[in-house]
This record gives C-alpha cells, sequence and structure tokens, in this order.
C-alpha cells in the first residue's frame, strides 16, 4: 500500500507540475498576446489620430472646394445670363438694324423720285421764267405801239385844228357873200361841230393812250418781276436739288453704317452663341463639381462619425489588452477582443469605402474644375471678342446715330426749302394770271380806242360829204363861191388826211389786240402751267412728309441700337468679370483638390494601417481564444 501511495503520489506530482508548466506557458503566451495586443492597439490609436488630422484637413479642404465650387456656380450662372442677353441684344441690333438699313433704301428711292420731281419743277419754273421775261418784251412793243398812235392822234388833232379854222375862214366866206352865202354859213358850222367831234376823240383816244402806256409800263414791271423771280427760283431749286443729292449719298454713307451694324452684330450673335454654349459647359462643369463636393463632404462626414467609434473602439480594445494581462481566462478575455475587433474591422472597412468615394469624388472635382479652367480660358478668349466687337458695334451705332440726326436736320430744312419753293411756284401761278387779266384789261382799252376811231372815221365821212355839199353851193353861187369852193376843197383834203390816218390808228390797234391776245395767252399758260406744277407738287410734299417721319423711325431705331450696343457692352464686361471669377475659382479647386487628393491618400493608407492593426489585434485575440 505504501508502495502503491508513493507511486500515486509520484505520478501526481509530476501532473501537478506538468499543468504549472503549462500555466505558466499559458502565462507566458497571454502576457506576449497582450504586449502584442498593447503594441497592435497603441498602434490602432496612433493611426486614429493620424486618420483624424488627415479627415480634418480634408474637412478644411472640402470646405475651400466647396465655397469655390459655389462662386464658380455662381459665376457661371451669372457668365451665362450675361452671353444670353448679349445674344438677344446681337439678334435684335441686327434685326434693327436690317429693318433701318431697308427703310433707308425705300427712302432713298424716294428721295430719288423727289430729286426728278423738283427737276421738272425747276425745268417748269425755268420755262415760266423765259416766257415772263419774253412776254416783258413783247409788253414794250405794246408801248411803242401806243407811242405811235400817240403820234397819229397828234396828226388827227392837228387836222381837227385847220378843219375848224377852215370852218371859220367858211363862215367869213359865207358872211361875204351875203344870201348867196346862206348855205355856206350852214355847211361851215356843221363842219366845225364835226372838228371839234374828231377832236374830242383825239383827246379821248390820246388819253387812253396815255393809260395803257401807264398799264404797259406797270405790267412789264410786274412781268419782269415774276420772270426775274422766277430765275431766282430756279437758282434755289437747283440748290434743292444738289442738297437732295448730298441727302441721298449721305443716305449711301448711313445705310453702309447699318451694314457694317448688320454684319458686326451677326458676327456677335454667333461669338454670343458660342459664349452660352461654353456658359452652359462651365455651368455643367460647375454643377458637376458641386455635386462631387457634396459627396466628398458626406463622405468625410461619415469618415469622421466612423473614426470617432474606431477611436472609441480602440479604447476599448486598449482596456481589454491591459486586462488580458491580469486575468486567467484568455479564452473569454480572447473571444471578447476578436469579437470586438471584428466589429472595429467592419467600422474601419465603412471608413475605408467612405474614403474611396472621397478619392472618387476628388477625381470627379478635379476632371470638373479642368474642364471648368479649360472652358474658362476658351470662354475669356471669346468673351474679350464680343467685347471688341461690342466697342466696334457702339462706335458705329453711335456715329450712325448722329449721321441720322444730320440726315434728319438737313431733310428738315430741305422740306422747308421745298415748300418755300412750291409757294413761291403758287404765288408766281396767282401773279401771272393776274398779270394776263391786267393785260386784258389793255384788250378792252384798245377796243375803246377802235370804237372812237369808228367815230373819227365817221366824223371824216360826214365832213368830206358837208366838203362836197360844200362845193355844190360855191358852184351854184358862181363868183360869190369861189372862196368857199377853196375852202371846201380843203376841207375835203383834210377829210381825207383824217380817214387816212383813222385808218392807221385801226391799224396798229389791231396790232395791238393781236399782241395782247399773244402776251396774254402766253402769260396765262405760264400761270396755268405753274397751277398744274403746285398739283404735281403735292406728291413731292407727300414725299417729303414720308421722309420726315420714316427717319423719325429709323432715328428711334437707330437709337434702340445704340442702347442695345451699350447694353451688350455692359453684359460681355460683367461676363468677363464672371469669367474671370470662374478661371479663379477653377484654379482654387484645382489646388484644393491636388491637397485634398493628397490628404485622402494619406487618410487611406491610415486606413489600411488601421486595417492592418486591427487584423493584428484580431488574429492576436483569435489565438488567445483557441488557448
Amino acid at each position: 500500500m505504501a508502495v502503491q501511495v508513493r507511486t500515486v503520489n509520484g505520478v501526481g506530482a509530476k501532473q501537478a507540475a506538468g499543468q504549472d508548466q503549462r500555466r505558466e506557458r499559458d502565462q507566458r503566451r497571454r502576457a506576449a498576446a497582450a504586449q502584442r495586443l498593447a503594441a497592435a492597439t497603441a498602434e490602432l490609436a496612433s493611426g486614429v489620430q493620424q486618420a483624424k488630422a488627415a479627415t480634418e484637413s480634408l474637412d478644411s479642404l472640402m470646405q475651400g472646394i466647396a465655397s469655390a465650387a459655389q462662386e464658380a456656380a455662381s459665376a457661371a450662372h451669372q457668365s451665362l445670363k450675361n452671353a444670353q442677353v448679349v445674344e438677344t441684344n446681337a439678334v435684335e441690333a441686327g434685326r434693327a438694324a436690317e429693318a433701318s438699313l431697308r427703310r433707308m433704301e425705300a427712302l432713298r428711292d424716294v428721295v430719288a423720285d423727289t430729286t426728278r420731281d423738283i427737276q421738272k419743277l425747276i425745268e417748269g419754273v425755268n420755262a415760266a421764267a423765259e416766257t415772263n421775261l419774253k412776254s416783258a418784251e413783247n409788253i414794250t412793243e405794246l408801248e411803242r405801239q401806243s407811242a405811235e398812235i400817240g403820234q397819229i392822234v397828234q396828226t388827227v388833232e392837228a387836222i381837227a385844228d385847220q378843219t375848224n379854222l377852215l370852218a371859220f375862214n367858211a363862215a367869213i366866206e359865207a358872211a361875204r357873200a351875203g344870201k348867196h352865202g346862206l348855205g355856206f354859213a350852214v355847211v361851215a358850222d356843221e363842219v366845225r361841230t364835226l372838228a371839234e367831234t374828231s377832236a374830242s376823240a383825239a383827246k379821248e383816244i390820246k388819253e387812253l393812250i396815255a393809260t395803257i402806256q401807264e398799264d404797259v409800263r406797270r405790267v412789264t414791271e410786274d412781268v419782269t418781276q415774276i420772270g426775274r423771280a422766277a430765275a431766282a427760283e430756279v437758282e434755289k431749286g437747283k440748290a434743292i436739288a444738289e442738297s437732295l443729292d448730298v441727302i441721298a449719298n449721305s443716305m449711301a454713307h448711313v445705310m453702309d453704317g447699318f451694314q457694317q451694324v448688320n454684319d458686326q452684330s451677326a458676327q456677335a450673335a454667333k461669338a454670343a452663341a458660342e459664349m452660352r454654349q461654353g456658359a452652359q459647359q462651365i455651368s455643367g462643369a460647375a454643377e458637376q463639381a458641386s455635386t462631387a463636393t457634396r459627396q466628398a463632404a458626406q463622405a468625410v462626414a461619415e469618415q469622421n462619425k466612423a473614426l470617432g467609434e474606431i477611436s472609441s473602439a480602440a479604447d476599448d480594445l486598449a482596456q481589454m489588452a491591459d486586462e488580458l494581462k491580469h486575468t486567467s481566462e484568455g479564452g473569454k478575455a480572447g473571444q471578447e477582443v476578436a469579437s470586438a475587433a471584428a466589429e472595429l474591422s467592419a467600422t474601419i472597412q465603412q471608413s475605408n469605402s467612405a474614403a474611396q468615394q472621397i478619392m472618387a469624388s476628388l477625381q470627379q472635382i478635379n476632371s470638373a474644375a479642368q474642364q471648368q479652367s479649360s472652358a474658362a480660358q476658351q470662354a475669356l478668349a471669346g468673351a474679350r471678342q464680343i467685347e471688341a466687337n461690342a466697342r466696334v458695334i457702339l462706335d458705329n451705332a453711335r456715329a450712325s446715330e448722329e449721321d441720322v440726326r444730320k440726315l434728319s436736320d438737313l431733310l428738315a430744312k430741305n422740306k422747308v426749302d421745298v415748300d418755300n419753293f412750291i409757294a413761291a411756284i403758287n404765288r408766281a401761278a396767282e401773279e401771272n394770271l393776274k398779270a394776263a387779266g391786267n393785260i386784258k384789261t389793255l384788250q378792252d382799252r384798245a377796243r375803246k380806242i377802235d370804237k372812237i376811231v369808228d367815230t373819227i372815221v365817221n366824223v371824216t365821212i360826214q365832213t368830206n360829204l358837208l366838203a362836197l355839199n360844200g362845193a355844190i353851193e360855191a358852184a351854184r353861187a358862181g363868183k360869190h363861191g369861189k372862196g368857199f369852193a377853196v375852202v371846201a376843197g380843203d376841207v375835203r383834203s383834210l377829210a381825207r388826211e383824217s380817214a387816212e390816218a383813222a385808218d392807221k390808228i385801226k391799224t396798229v390797234v389791231r396790232d395791238i389786240q393781236d399782241q395782247i391776245l399773244v402776251v396774254a395767252r402766253d402769260i396765262e399758260e405760264a400761270g396755268v402751267a405753274a397751277r398744274r406744277q403746285v398739283e404735281d407738287a403735292k406728291r413731292t410734299t407727300t414725299s417729303l412728309q414720308t421722309i420726315e417721319r420714316d427717319m423719325k423711325v429709323v432715328y428711334e431705331g437707330v437709337q434702340a441700337i445704340t442702347a442695345q450696343a451699350e447694353t451688350s457692352l455692359t453684359n460681355v464686361q460683367e461676363a468677363l468679370a464672371a469669367v474671370g471669377q470662374i478661371a479663379k475659382a477653377a484654379e482654387n479647386i484645382a489646388q484644393n483638390t491636388s491637397e485634398a487628393s493628397k490628404a485622402a491618400e494619406e487618410n487611406a493608407r491610415g486606413m489600411a494601417e488601421l486595417a492592418r492593426a486591427v487584423e493584428e489585434i484580431s488574429n492576436t485575440a483569435e489565438q488567445l481564444y483557441q488557448g
């Protein structure tokens, strides 16, 4: 029994010693594992701090990127708005210039027609002037003819005086003859009465001739003045025609300006459309950058949250690792550590996914920034070209506005001149017709002379008959009638002279009447023609009114073009500033993105280190768990 006890005791001692050795080995293994866990958790804590620092840097950089992206988006929106305004204004300016060009072409045709009408008026006025001046010369011929009648009338007066004297002598002879001269006395008395009648008629003709001569001088002055005034109006008409030629040339110059504005507006519209498309690209890139920035910011926020959880888990693991040094239940503790490490690994995996999302978003932001920068540079060059084009359009529009204003002033003056010209033609027409009426008055006076001459002719016939009767009485009286026979013969001779003078007067009167008819007809025709010209000139007046009205429309149109050009220039300058902001924002985004990419890469490496540290912890914990 004793031997058996010793044997049993020996075996038990060995077993106990083995157990002690195993416990020591387990203790050493746990201690080593705890040491590794402590080192791994320390490394994990350090990695967490580094990741936090990288994330904080990322957060700061993302805020800068977000601010720059917002600035770029706002500037892109502004540049797009400016480009749309410039494009719209360019199109409207082109339409306005085209409309003004077409209106000016129509006005130029109206001016050409008006010039031709004025030329016709000038020809008509010139013809009237020549007619009046020629008529004035013909009227002068009337004065000469009147003077000729006056001379003949003097002859008639002289004959009447001589006849009267002979009648007185006949009365003396009748008295001498006594009863034989009674018949002579009657004849002598009647001859004296007829001589007085002839003298009275001659005096009346003389007075009419004086009136005619005065009327002729007055009409001559009037017609001459009308002719000279018409000649002066011809020169004014020529000046008007020359002014219309200047206006036509000025219109051609203005039309060239409108054509330039039209061409430049088309170029500006095309360039503005390209700038608008560029602005849309910039806006799209800005939106892309903003979206990527929001995604990156969200990923950074998620990573911050995950890092907080990782940090808390790392602290828990550090505490567990420390407890492992003092616990005898390594398997259970290892299981707890392994479970915590698994949870931490999942969290790190989420954080790592966020890090990858950040890097992907940064790549999108960088790509969008490059697109913005490239589009901004192109837009900047285009905007500068549009600005130069807008300045040219504005300069041309202002020049056209000034040209149209001067042209309108010239047209207004020309219209006044044409109105005065037409009014002068109308006055000339009325004065011509009035002069024709005055000349016709001469016709009435000439008819009166003709009637008075008929009286003289009748007196001559009666005187001749009385002289013949006197000769018969003288023959009957024999020697007592010899003296009376001589007187009767002289009276008959004077009667013949008076008849001849009357015939001459009638001939000259007929010439005067014919001349009056010719002159009156010419002057009246000139007046009627002038009236027709005034009627025709109404079309000229209407044309000038049309020109004046349409020029106001053209002036308003060119003012609108100028205003649009000024607005376009302002918007182009605003677009330039906006594109400059975009370029600067893109540069800031690119710079921040570059730094953020480095921080993201550092963050990714940190996540990888965290993953390795957790894996080490997990492996160590697994070993502890498996004993």
